[in-house]
């Protein structure tokens, strides 16, 4: 193939294409093997907020039990607090005992809704990263398949800049 340029120049030319190209590859293999590792590292974070998420319901499942607990035991409050006030003077003192059981069954309902609520917040925003991660592992598999048709396009390249040495 004839260019009208000297042979020196024009294989110098060549060496420097064939150089910059291999130095191009080079960077892309280097950016697939940093996406490669992203992508473990987004993996890996998928996998923990799917535990997350179990873990989120079990807790759920515990404060339901909880709220269920409480619960009963106000009514094993109220049911005390029937049977002092028919005891009138020697149910006096159990009425006192009684009364503090249903404030602590009160005061445990209140603070398990308190838990749902935040519960609730929590596994809201772990559903969300969940969708942003399974978007970012869409995105980086999508990078890294264009990636490796860069890298085969300069390699192409480079094995036919090598063909016309």
């Amino acid at each position: 193939m004839q260019l009208g340029l000297p042979e020196n120049v024009k294989t110098q030319d060549l060496s420097n294409i064939v150089t910059h190209i291999n130095m191009t590859v080079e960077r892309i293999n280097d950016a697939l093997d940093e996406f490669g590792k992203s992508n473990a590292a987004r993996r890996s974070v998928g996998e923990n907020i799917g535990i997350l998420n179990t873990e989120i319901a079990e807790m759920s499942k515990i404060v339901d039990s909880v709220i269920s607990l409480s619960k009963n035991l106000s009514i094993v409050a109220f049911n005390a607090m029937v049977e002092a006030q028919r005891a009138r003077a020697a149910g006096a003192e159990f009425l006192v005992v009684a009364r503090e059981i249903r404030n602590i069954s009160e005061k445990t309902e209140a603070f398990a809704k308190q838990i749902v609520s935040n519960v609730e917040k929590l596994s809201g925003s772990a559903k969300d990263a969940q969708k942003n991660m399974d978007l970012a592992k869409q995105q980086g598999a999508l990078m890294t398949q264009k990636l490796g048709s860069v890298a085969e396009l300069s390699k192409t390249l480079e094995k036919d800049v090598e063909s016309i040495k």
